[in-house]
């Protein structure tokens, strides 16, 4: 259209079409994209910034948030939300949501996580781990095969009897 030497079939499509309209001018230039950033992680009063990369799965981010609150025996039972929150969000893309547990393989790259971003910790309550004064950190489990009589050999074909510790 800008070309001063314009073919012939141009000059056909433009009497038959009319004057075309100008392109839009668009350029695809990355919003804020950056391999490692700055996320903030809420937990109940705790806030705590750490640089995490984004290319890594949602499922290494509820690891590290499990390491980061001892969160150990409940790494299955908390909720993870999203707050795009950061400078690099327009207002209208500004959204709280999930990060489910049926995602974890995909990239937190791919639900928009950037710079200044808040993780938002929510325990469920009601799991078999929480009591009323804090949070079971280890659940050691071990197995051992009983000898019978002291002194005598093991019994052959026992299979290992199987016991739990549950350290606070």
């Amino acid at each position: 259209m800008d070309n001063p030497n314009k073919p012939p079939r141009y000059f056909e499509l433009e009497k038959k079409h009319g004057k075309p309209k100008p392109l839009r001018n668009v350029t695809i230039v990355p919003r804020g994209f950056k391999e490692w950033i700055n996320l903030t992680l809420v937990y109940k009063d705790q806030m705590i910034t750490s640089r995490v990369r984004v290319v890594e799965p949602v499922g290494k981010l509820r690891l590290f948030v499990a390491k980061k609150f001892c969160l150990y025996a409940s790494v299955k039972n908390f909720k993870m939300f999203h707050l795009a929150c950061g400078p690099f969000h327009d207002e209208e893309n500004k959204v709280f949501e999930e990060l489910s547990t049926r995602c974890e393989n995909l990239p937190m790259s791919r639900f928009d996580i950037m710079e200044g971003d808040q993780v938002h910790i929510d325990l469920d309550e009601e799991d078999d781990f929480t009591k009323d004064k804090g949070f079971l950190h280890y659940l050691m489990l071990g197995s051992y095969v009983d000898k019978g009589e002291e002194g005598k050999t093991p019994i052959q074909n026992t299979p290992p009897k199987n016991i739990a510790f549950v350290v606070k």
